[in-house]
């Protein structure tokens, strides 16, 4: 159908029952989602309708600015929540998103897709179906390799933020909006605590992971930027078995090359390091530091290890305080946010002073 009878026809819709839906639209059009909210963005610069969340209605007499009102009336509004994993790591993540649910009397519907981008999609499908008003979507692959899978969520007629997942421009020319943790400042604390320890010759040991990449990078920019040794042994995005299977072969490196302080991702690779490490004789911290990245459950092991502590509630929360707002733009498609939280390091019995 060519554009002008689309038009046509949209504004027969609005004027008609006083708002329309995108996804109804494209379906009754027979055309692509995205079309549909590129007609909608061309009526609205004419001033013929006002885009909300979903849809657009009718264009009100008052200034252009003004926000218009939510979509949902007469009922809670419904947030769809996607997560990878129901890992401790998410849970309090998704605690967070409850709690400020609740007290906003907002409904939170969760998904687990278990590190499958198959199941992102079938999932968000899913969660459109029962006719959520937003989404709250964690993909299961980072930005620097989700890119050419990302034109699917941006065709989809509902705000999404993206939780936990954090990009540099570079990586995705298509706007969009996060709130997550800042995993590369993470790292340079936990380098920085190290360094003004005394600390000179500092690794790093990470699992394969959506952090690993931030981690790394912040720990190279720390390096640099304190003037610490750059030519030490450390061993990245390997699998949890095979930093297990060379734990050992690892830990001889680190004597040889006199590594005294390492930073582990994430914190079950740090405590396995801990263990081992007492088990061939080495004193912790005194021969070698350790710092975990998570703080899952690193204050649990039988020498509490420091952790770099990502803000996991805090990012729950906020997330649902702005897909909320989202929903009560009036420029719901409009990218106008990006997030970062910094996390904090929890000084516990694993790190101190290299022995002399």
């Amino acid at each position: 159908m060519h554009a002008t009878r689309r038009h046509q026809a949209i504004l027969v819709a609005v004027r008609r029952d006083g708002s329309v839906r995108a996804g109804d639209l494209a379906t009754q059009l027979g055309v692509s989602p995205i079309t549909i909210r590129r007609d909608l963005a061309e009526l609205e610069e004419r001033g013929e309708v006002t885009r909300v969340h979903g849809g657009a209605v009718l264009p009100s007499s008052g200034p252009l600015d003004a926000p218009a009102g939510p979509r949902v009336t007469g009922r809670r509004p419904t947030i769809g929540m996607v997560i990878p994993a129901a890992s401790q790591y998410f849970r309090e993540i998704v605690e967070g998103a409850r709690r400020a649910a609740q007290a906003r009397d907002v409904k939170l519907v969760l998904a687990v897709s278990d590190y499958n981008l198959d199941d992102d999609r079938s999932h968000v499908q899913r969660l459109l179906d029962a006719r959520v008003d937003g989404l709250l979507l964690t993909p299961s692959e980072p930005f620097a390799r989700l890119a050419p899978a990302l034109e699917w969520i941006a065709a989809l007629p509902i705000p999404v933020l993206f939780v936990e997942r954090s990009h540099d421009p570079i990586e995705h020319l298509h706007p969009v909006e996060y709130v997550s943790s800042d995993h590369q400042h993470g790292a340079i604390q936990a380098v920085r605590h190290l360094a003004g320890l005394g600390h000179h010759r500092v690794s790093l040991l990470t699992c394969t992971s959506p952090t690993s990449e931030w981690i790394s990078s912040g720990y190279d920019a720390a390096v640099a930027a304190l003037g610490l040794a750059v030519e030490v042994p450390r061993v990245e995005n390997r699998t949890h078995g095979e930093i297990s299977d060379r734990l050992d072969a690892i830990l001889d490196q680190f004597t040889a090359e006199g590594v005294t302080a390492v930073i582990a991702h994430p914190d079950n690779v740090a405590i396995q390091l801990l263990q081992r490490a007492r088990q061939r004789g080495l004193v912790v911290p005194d021969d070698l530091s350790v710092i975990a990245y998570d703080d899952e459950f690193a204050g649990l092991a039988d020498i509490p290890l420091t952790a770099v502590a990502p803000p996991r509630e805090n990012v729950g929360r906020l997330a649902v305080e702005f897909i909320l707002r989202k929903l009560h733009s009036a420029h719901p498609d409009r990218a106008e946010l990006h997030i970062r939280l910094l996390p904090h390091i929890v000084v516990r019995s694993s790190t101190g002073p290299p022995r002399p």
